[in-house]
Formats: C-alpha cells, structure tokens, sequence
C-alpha cells in the first residue's frame, strides 16, 4: 500500500530510454505535475550532472540524487523520471516504490544507442561504444527488472505512444 494518498507515476529505465520525454507527456495528459530528477538536481545544485562528475565524481552525485530522489517521493500524484543509475541504491527505489508504481521503461541497446550516442550530457555514457553501453546496460538490467511493477518496450514506439501504453495500464486511456 502507498503511503501517499495519491499515488506517484515513477519512471525508471536506461539512460535514453525517453524517461523525461514520455513524462512530460504524461504528466500532461493527467493533468499533474512532472518531475524530472536530473532537471531537479540541476535546479538545486546549480550545475549539469556532468559538471558534478567531472568536478567531484560519481559518488557526490549519487549522494546528492539520493536526496532528490526521497524529496520526489514525498509528492502525490506526480509523475516523476528518475536517472538512470536511480536503481543502483536500493534507499532510493525503497522510497519511491512506496509513493507509487515504478514503470520500467526499455528499449533495446541499438535504439538506447541510437537516441544518445555521443550526447555528452549524459555522464555516464558520455564516449562509450555500444558494446561499452550494452555492458553497462546488462549490469542494470536485473535491478530494472526488481523494482519495475510493471514494463513498457518502447523500442519501437514513439514517446506519445509509450505514454498511451502506460495509460493503459492504469486504465486511464
């Protein structure tokens, strides 16, 4: 049972997995508010993610998304996309699987590779080969699949669609 009366949309999924894209449509069409936990960090933090990791490593960032990540937890009825690595610290995904129902958004590694390859935003893939991406992708993969209630393979949809396939699970079409 969720804490919050009005339970949250969470999304989580690989980096280019179009978690903020399909929020933000989704957010629209329920008429809630959106939150993207990288913008939320940029907002607090003052700086890209990128800069962080550069500047004082991973494990400052993820210290720092934990936070961010049990502030968006505590919103009703939002629809919220976490980072990609948000799975990598079970805290995090103990909180926000109590404010609602995590989506695992997936797409196979090409259209993952297709939609950011050489995106340097994006630390953690930032320079990577697909062969490097897919490594990484394989070492997440099992912790997407435990804490996703439920999965949309949105390889070959586009993000309006994706977020139809979501609706649809909520029966809210």
């Amino acid at each position: 049972m969720h804490e919050n009366t009005k339970p949250n949309i969470i999304l989580i999924g690989m980096t280019g997995s179009s978690k903020s894209t399909v929020g933000r449509i989704l957010g629209k069409k329920l008429g809630v508010e959106f939150f993207d936990a990288d913008r939320e960090y940029v907002k607090k933090h003052g700086e890209k993610i990128a800069d962080t990791f550069a500047r004082l490593g991973e494990q400052v960032f993820r210290n720092r998304e934990t936070v961010i990540l049990k502030e968006l937890a505590k919103k009703q009825g939002a629809v919220i996309a976490c980072g990609g690595g948000a799975v990598l610290r079970e805290e995090n995904m103990t909180a926000l699987k109590q404010s609602g129902t995590v989506v695992l958004l997936y797409a196979d590694i090409d259209t993952i590779y297709s939609r950011i390859g050489g995106d340097k935003n994006r630390p953690v893939t930032n320079g990577k080969s697909k062969e490097e991406l897919a490594a990484l992708y394989e070492k997440r993969k099992p912790l997407y699949l435990k804490y996703g209630d439920f999965t949309v393979d949105n390889t070959r949809l586009t993000p309006e669609q994706t977020a139809d396939k979501v609706l649809e699970y909520f029966g809210k079409e």
